[in-house]
């Protein structure tokens, strides 16, 4: 549920500590950017220890907040770019470089209007994670000690290393917050196939495999899906599938037969991808295998009414 975080800051001004397993609650950030980018910061790990340890915790979602003080409630200036980083994907960067199974989170930049002066607030919001352990490669303490695949996890108010029991119930928490619906969208090869498409000089199709992973715990229903790229504003609508496990030979419309994939289950697909009508179909095949490498993404809608983006992924048109 949104953390209430006027309500938080009052809570802690009343003498209440509200610090528990998911919620951390900062003055300001640490510094998470050195003049040498090669050198790693204890503010780094400072962050790193406090995010990893929120997603390695079971239960709900957890929060991380820089801009209150956790004793007085008094506030800081808790603004995202007072770390050194200027917005999510460079802390997102950060993250990926030094966490195996890397958290995922969300950034929010709240107002504070309880007092006469606004002040900047970051709210960081970790969801249930069913990735963890999340594990830091390389930790180096405030006292300098240095621990390799160092796995912390909040206890009361306090981040500890996990034990073995803690890691046992991180595999048991995860079961309990498997999804109805997931998908992930994986794209093994860059290359896409770029030609007209019939007699008529108006359309052109997109021809690309992709591997589609079913992880929660229902069957997916896909009843339609877009491509978007970057080269153009034509938008590019499936017109079929074919299965490479079952080599169906003939492209299918997804509108009469739903491309269906099972719970927990990996699918190796080709999809064929139609353009809106555009003015020379001809030109804009010579123009993209020119180009050769754009990017592009893809949005796949369910039965069920779920929505699932890919991450953007660099393509390369065949010659």
């Amino acid at each position: 549920m949104p953390l209430d975080i006027d309500a938080l800051i009052l809570q802690i001004r009343a003498g209440s500590n509200p610090e528990q397993n998911k919620l951390e609650v900062k003055r300001q950030w640490p510094v998470l950017r050195h003049s040498d980018k090669n050198i790693e910061t204890q503010g780094q790990m400072e962050f790193l220890k406090d995010l990893t340890a929120l997603a390695n915790t079971p239960g709900l979602e957890g929060h991380l907040v820089y801009g209150v003080d956790e004793k007085t409630g008094a506030l800081g200036d808790g603004a995202c770019q007072t770390s050194g980083l200027r917005d999510k994907t460079e802390l997102y960067g950060l993250v990926v470089k030094h966490v195996d199974k890397p958290v995922h989170f969300e950034l929010e930049e709240h107002v504070c209007e309880l007092e006469a002066e606004p002040h900047a607030l970051t709210i960081i919001t970790i969801p249930p994670s069913l990735d963890k352990p999340h594990v830091i490669g390389r930790y180096i303490s405030k006292n300098g000690q240095e621990t390799q695949n160092y796995i912390p996890i909040r206890k009361g108010t306090g981040v500890y290393p996990a034990n073995r029991s803690d890691i046992e119930f991180m595999f048991y928490d995860r079961k309990n917050i498997e999804p109805d619906y997931a998908l992930d969208i994986l794209y093994p090869s860059q290359e896409v196939q770029v030609d007209k498409y019939g007699q008529a000089n108006d359309r052109v199709t997109l021809e690309l495999r992709v591997v589609l992973s079913n992880y929660g715990r229902r069957p997916l229903t896909i009843t339609s899906s877009v491509l978007e790229t970057v080269i153009s504003d034509v938008r590019f609508s499936l017109l079929g599938v074919d299965d490479e496990v079952t080599r169906g030979s003939q492209y299918m419309l997804v509108g009469y037969r739903p491309l269906i994939v099972q719970s927990n289950t990996a699918k190796i697909v080709r999809l064929k991808y139609l353009s809106s009508a555009i003015p020379d179909a001809t030109a804009f095949v010579e123009r993209v295998k020119r180009i050769r490498r754009f990017a592009g993404y893809m949005v796949f809608d369910t039965i069920t009414g779920q929505s699932f983006k890919s991450p953007n992924y660099d393509m390369v048109a065949l010659s």
